[in-house]
């Protein structure tokens, strides 16, 4: 099920789906989340929503990768996901946007639930 959800504060729309869905998944503010991705671009000459610089996030702070198998590339979803995966917590990327799926519900600004995936990341249980 979709989710409206904007963690940034000021309300704005501005490029930063990556931070959004961080929120998210580790359940912690918009500039926190900012901080930590833009200190680890810094060190890595890097931007802070670029792919590997959150895939590094993700995965230092208890996330695996996975690929969604292209069998059919444009009719499995994000909604079909987030049905197929009513527990825990996944970080969704669809090649030019990011999103959080949480027991089932993604979050976004806008219904996202029409995009494909192409990967994602899903946080290990301990």
């Amino acid at each position: 099920m979709f989710v409206l959800f904007n963690a940034n504060s000021a309300g704005r729309l501005v490029g930063d789906c990556v931070i959004r869905a961080l929120c998210v998944a580790f359940n912690d503010t918009w500039r926190h989340i900012y901080a930590d991705l833009t200190m680890m671009g810094y060190f890595a000459y890097d931007m802070p929503n670029a792919n590997a610089i959150m895939a590094e996030y993700l995965m230092l702070n208890g996330f695996s990768y996975y690929d969604i198998p292209d069998t059919c590339p444009s009719c499995y979803t994000i909604r079909d996901f987030a049905l197929d995966h009513s527990d825990g917590t996944y970080v969704l990327c669809t090649g030019t946007h990011v999103v959080a799926v949480v027991d089932g519900n993604y979050f976004d600004t806008s219904d996202s639930g029409r995009e494909v995936p192409i990967y994602y990341f899903k946080k290990r249980r301990h």
